[in-house]
């Protein structure tokens, strides 16, 4: 069996590829309020399979 790659390596890639922000970005409204409707659905769903 091979070793697995050092840790060191992997946490080099890592902190390279992810970009430090100063502050958060946005969310993106659209997809806020599609959860949020997708949530709804789901829901109504639930209490329907309740009342069965």
């Amino acid at each position: 069996m091979e070793a697995p790659p050092p840790r060191v390596k992997t946490e080099k890639i890592w902190s390279n590829e992810i970009p430090q922000r100063a502050e958060p970005a946005e969310p993106d409204q659209s997809l806020v309020t599609n959860c949020s409707q997708e949530m709804e659905s789901l829901r109504l769903h639930l209490q329907a399979l309740q009342r069965q």
